[in-house]
């Protein structure tokens, strides 16, 4: 017998509250399944141009976005928003919340003016329908200082975050956790920032708030420590850096277990930890054991997956195995190009990694590919001002400046090599004339001309191979052969060459390629920072906010953190002379820390 439509739709809410349940306990795709059961109900019983079938279309394009199916999440926004502006008015508090998750998506997408539109529509309907200091507009001042943390854009970025603090301190107090979450995105832009010190005392103080909140073994506390021992990598302080990230991986297995998004980004950090604490064996292991728990709880096609695929590679790098790093460079690449588009600022640092790698294996036709991809991404999303985009551009200049100089040693060898044959014109050997008078093994040609003079050693050496003992037996109206003609040419310019008293060319470029800032050469590991990202989200309205707060210099994430892609070393495109080598282990050092954080994107 067919239920009643009352009763299908308590099963509609009841699939609803299954799929809040799974998505806060990170099983989305269980979620996902609840809420399209949701919405068949819905779409039944109420319509399309309903309220709850827009919520549930929401719901489903958040999940959607956190699984990294970005495509498929915009259309079910798309329609939400639909729905809002003609069902209840642009106007609505709820309306609002459309255009805040909307800004969410487009903050994914790396689409940072379409995000702030929408993020600012958002604004302007809270503060219209709700007042300057109500609760929901902590939200949307978050995602925006995280949009402009993201362009660089320090200032601006600090007004929203300040924003969220007073709204927070009037409503809940000093001790809430929405208060802690503010002063943790602080200190997140501090670092951003390079001011450390600030933002070590901005992460204490959100770590005090929530360990009275919740106690040690609590998974804000446990962000707490992520995100100040990343603090401690960019102060280079490993020591403490692995203290913090060891302290929030044992938060994180304690209280989520060990198939978690969380804890496996817990472990990705410390990975990156070990990797530049010189421990890469420990580091790779770690790393691989992130690996496998998002590949078995996201897959192999998600942005999170290639993040890891990226830390693996930048092991690899740094043990000189190219052929693996490339192997899984290759994968990020891939995975970001299918998840957040091929113009996205992480699918851009792929690239670049991919460049890198390449050149250093003297592949230089793909380095140069991949590079100038990065490039022209980073110019129209980041603009020319960001330091990736300067970066690429960098490296694109001394690249091509390495080629002209290439093609100019080139030229200048063909030309010498010219001037020297018509310095000393080999025979004929095509016409009887000169048949009946090549050299035989009873004669010696007339060196007249080299007689005296600087020229009287080349005479002598081309002599000497037309002997009979130099030349092989042949009949005396038999031409001369073309191998004899050139080995004679040949030894005639190896003795016609001026001798070298100082450097030569190529030791004298590879100086020249050395003193360039922007290249240095391969060199042992040392230290530098990174950090590693995994995604989370925050149900309707959700904010960007709901793992730990770290910078990125290519592309933030849709929550509070960005991800920080990886790069691989920066090495000579020629094999130099040994002697060349910088042999001063300080400089080594410095050169070292300079290739890691490029190759994180730091």
């Amino acid at each position: 017998m067919q239920q009643q439509p009352s009763v299908q739709l308590l099963l509609a809410s009841a699939f609803s509250w299954k799929g809040h349940v799974l998505d806060h306990s990170n099983s989305r795709r269980s979620a996902l399944a609840a809420y399209e059961a949701t919405l068949q109900i819905r779409r039944l019983h109420r319509g399309d141009m309903h309220r709850e079938t827009a919520s549930c279309l929401c719901n489903l394009g958040i999940v959607l976005r956190r699984l990294g199916q970005l495509e498929k999440a915009q259309t079910y926004l798309e329609q939400d928003l639909k729905i809002c502006e003609a069902v209840i008015g642009e106007d609505h508090p709820d309306t609002a919340k459309s255009y805040h998750n909307m800004g969410v998506l487009h903050e994914r997408r790396s689409r940072y003016e379409d995000a702030l539109k929408s993020f600012e529509r958002s604004l302007d309907v809270k503060l219209k329908a709700l007042g300057p200091t109500h609760p929901l507009l902590t939200s949307t001042y978050e995602c925006m200082g995280l949009v402009y943390r993201t362009l660089s854009n320090f200032s601006r970025s600090f007004e929203c975050y300040n924003k969220s603090l007073e709204i927070c301190r009037i409503n809940r107090g000093e001790n809430h956790e929405m208060t802690a979450t503010a002063y943790q995105q602080l200190g997140a832009l501090c670092k951003a920032e390079r001011k450390y010190e600030d933002a070590l005392s901005f992460h204490q103080k959100s770590l005090e708030i929530r360990l009275r909140l919740h106690g040690e073994n609590h998974g804000d506390s446990a962000w707490c420590y992520h995100s100040m021992s990343l603090v401690y990598l960019g102060m280079r302080d490993h020591t403490k850096a692995l203290q913090y990230g060891h302290r929030a991986l044992s938060i994180h297995r304690i209280v989520l277990g060990e198939k978690n998004v969380n804890t496996a980004l817990s472990y990705g950090n410390l990975g990156n930890i070990y990797y530049l604490a010189d421990k890469c064996h420990m580091s790779l292991q770690i790393h691989k054991k992130a690996l496998s728990i998002r590949e078995s709880l996201l897959g192999d096609n998600h942005p999170d997956t290639a993040t890891s695929y990226n830390n693996i590679a930048n092991v690899y790098c740094d043990l000189h195995d190219f052929s693996r790093a490339v192997e899984y460079y290759e994968k990020a690449l891939r995975t970001k190009t299918a998840t957040v588009g091929a113009d996205h600022p992480d699918t851009a640092r792929s690239h670049y990694n991919c460049g890198l790698t390449y050149r250093t294996m003297g592949d230089h036709k793909r380095a140069f590919d991949h590079m100038r991809k990065a490039h022209d991404i980073w110019l129209n999303k980041l603009g020319a001002d960001n330091n990736d985009t300067r970066d690429a551009a960098n490296e694109l200049r001394e690249w091509e400046s390495h080629e002209r100089r290439r093609d100019t040693r080139q030229q200048q060898q063909t030309t010498d090599l010219e001037s020297r044959r018509r310095r000393f014109p080999s025979p004929p050997s095509t016409s009887a004339a000169a048949a009946s008078a090549a050299p035989t093994h009873g004669d010696t040609p007339e060196p007249s001309m080299f007689s005296s003079g600087p020229d009287a050693a080349s005479a002598s050496a081309v002599a000497s191979l037309f002997t009979p003992a130099a030349l092989p037996p042949q009949s005396t109206t038999e031409p001369m052969s073309q191998v004899t003609l050139s080995a004679a040419l040949a030894a005639l310019a190896a003795n016609t060459q001026e001798p070298t008293t100082g450097p030569t060319r190529q030791q004298n470029y590879s100086r020249r390629f050395y003193r360039n800032s922007n290249y240095v050469p391969v060199v042992p590991r040392s230290s530098g920072c990174a950090a590693d990202t995994a995604s989370t989200g925050g149900g309707e309205d959700s904010t960007l906010s709901s793992r730990p707060s770290f910078s990125s210099s290519s592309a933030a994430s849709s929550t509070a953190d960005s991800s920080a892609e990886s790069t691989p070393m920066h090495a000579p495109m020629e094999d130099d002379d040994e002697q060349q080598q910088p042999n001063n282990e300080s400089t080594e050092e410095k050169a070292t820390r300079l290739q890691q954080l490029r190759r994180l994107g730091l």
